[in-house]
């Protein structure tokens, strides 16, 4: 790291070492910003020219590039958040669809331009997917990326993943922008699990198919498709309320003009339209509402479905109630808020700790601790309509994982929950802190925090 000092004029100075001594977190004397520096094969360096160049958005920004004893020395963006590996890891294996659904565009939106650049990644996985605390979606690591030759030629290093790499990265044939894709595909696969069968497994077939030539020529074709498949998507379930609607309604409009004297039938054999409801509940749900210990009555209505709303309106007014009585509850964490306090004052991203300070906590150069009373405080505040039940906390911090179970918050009601920062350790001069509250279900909250000891 002395050398690169020499190097780089003295202004970066070291903060922490990464991988086998390849990279390091340096701290920019006159930018004030944490940046990566990285070794790099000289040969690279026209496509790294050509990254700086293109600033683009899905890509950590280049800040530096240079040389030293035949080696490329790259600054590059220090990015805050979690890779699509961790938050794979804390999910339980398997994500929602419609995240998966926001990360393949904004990574198609990245590819086009890498692609018609000519720079092959050759190593898209979770691990290389970056999350950042503002939901932006960054690909990282070029380190085996290449320029396309376009000669047909096989490539002569076998570089990649396995398991994501397709098979002309392994000697097989040229990578170029279907090698990505294939990645891509696979990444997409992983994401969703493996007993996935939902919209995009047509999109995920054809992304990994065997020969490059039935995959997608390139990450526009593959948007395109998406949209075509969602319009497609959405005229079906348009055609799906129209028919609902006329299901509902012609009933009603049949009954409407029929002839008075059709309509003065004896009166026990007419139903009123919320003896008809009251008569229909399923047993079934009668019988799972007493499973869970509540009492049941024969005039509580079922929950009215969204699509039928419109004629669910003209009821009467006990209809209504019932109804209301029975709203659909929101999941807890959709219609909560919740927020961090550090020893007390407001607490969002991270903080740098004045030397004046840390140099008094217990431990030497190479770690520090927290003192005893220093505290996190998470405020939880249910603001939905439905009990927050046995909610789950897990904190990593430094390598170590710890984990509890919550008492139920119920609906209405705040609660603070105290994580203890004291015997921590700060290794080197920067650690992060993940913490992540879970409800019953599987939906989950995930926050990301950065320690940083100054000099």
């Amino acid at each position: 790291m002395e050398k690169w000092e020499q190097v780089l004029g003295g202004l970066y100075e070291p903060v922490d070492r990464l991988n086998d001594g390849t990279a390091w977190l340096v701290y920019d004397k006159i930018g004030k910003r944490v940046c990566f520096l990285k070794q790099r094969d000289l040969s690279s360096r026209d496509l790294y020219e050509k990254l700086r160049a293109m600033k683009n958005p899905q890509v950590p920004e280049i800040y530096r590039l240079a040389e030293q004893e035949g080696r490329l020395l790259v600054v590059e963006e220090y990015l805050e958040g979690s890779t699509l590996a961790d938050r794979l890891e804390y999910a339980g294996g398997a994500l929602e669809e419609k995240l998966v659904l926001c990360i393949l565009r904004e990574l198609c939106a990245c590819l086009q331009p890498l692609h018609e650049a000519g720079i092959i990644h050759r190593d898209i996985k979770p691990s290389n997917i970056m999350l950042t605390k503002r939901e932006e979606v960054k690909l990282i690591d070029f380190g085996i990326a290449r320029l396309s030759k376009g000669t047909g030629r096989r490539d002569t290093e076998f570089l990649g993943t396995k398991g994501y790499a397709p098979p002309e990265q392994y000697g097989f044939g040229e990578t170029d922008a279907r090698s990505d894709i294939y990645s891509l595909g696979v990444t997409l696969q992983r994401c969703l699990g493996k007993d996935y069968r939902g919209r995009l497994k047509g999109i995920i077939a054809r992304c990994t198919a065997l020969d490059p030539a039935d995959r997608y020529g390139s990450a526009e074709a593959l948007l395109a498709d998406l949209s075509r498949r969602q319009k497609k998507r959405t005229r079906q379930k348009e055609m799906g309320a129209v028919l609902l609607a006329i299901a509902v309604l012609l009933p009603a409009a049949w009954w409407k003009f029929q002839p008075a004297a059709e309509k003065n039938l004896p009166q026990e054999n007419v139903m009123e339209a919320g003896e008809l409801a009251e008569n229909v509940v399923p047993q079934e749900i009668n019988a799972a509402t007493t499973s869970q210990g509540q009492e049941t009555s024969p005039k509580q209505d079922t929950a009215v479905p969204e699509a039928v709303a419109p004629v669910a309106a003209q009821n009467t007014t006990e209809t209504r109630q019932n109804k209301s009585a029975n709203s659909f509850k929101y999941p807890f964490l959709q219609r909560s808020q919740c927020s961090f306090y550090l020893n007390g004052a407001p607490f969002e991203e991270g903080i740098g700790i004045p030397a004046a300070i840390w140099q008094n906590w217990p431990g030497n150069e190479e770690a520090r601790s927290f003192p005893a009373d220093w505290t996190l405080a998470l405020h939880i505040d249910n603001e939905s309509a439905a009990d927050f039940v046995s909610p789950r906390l897990e904190v990593a911090f430094d390598g170590r994982e710890d984990s509890q179970n919550l008492p139920t918050i119920p609906s209405g009601t705040a609660r603070d929950i105290t994580i203890p920062l004291g015997g921590r350790k700060i290794s080197g001069r920067l650690c992060n802190m993940s913490v992540r509250l879970e409800e019953a279900g599987g939906a989950s909250m995930y926050w990301n925090f950065q320690f940083y000891l100054e000099r």
